[in-house]
């Protein structure tokens, strides 16, 4: 079965976030994507980005709200 690959503006819109995100998230993670424009970005690659990222402020989070606690 063929993987999904998005738009970087329907990543964006999926995720929230700046279509500028998307491309940095994308560069920064070695997303792989179509080579035609407009570029196509897995679905796949940028789930992982996102869950991993979600994960990490979600931690960070928790260990601040643990310092600030008497």
């Amino acid at each position: 079965m063929p993987q999904p690959y998005l738009a970087m503006a329907d990543l964006a819109k999926l995720y929230r976030v700046h279509p500028r995100t998307v491309r940095r998230w994308a560069a920064e993670d070695r997303w792989r994507r179509t080579g035609t424009r407009p570029v196509q970005y897995s679905l796949a690659d940028a789930q992982r980005s996102y869950e991993a990222r979600h994960t990490m402020r979600i931690e960070r989070h928790l260990v601040e709200s643990y310092r600030m606690e008497p």
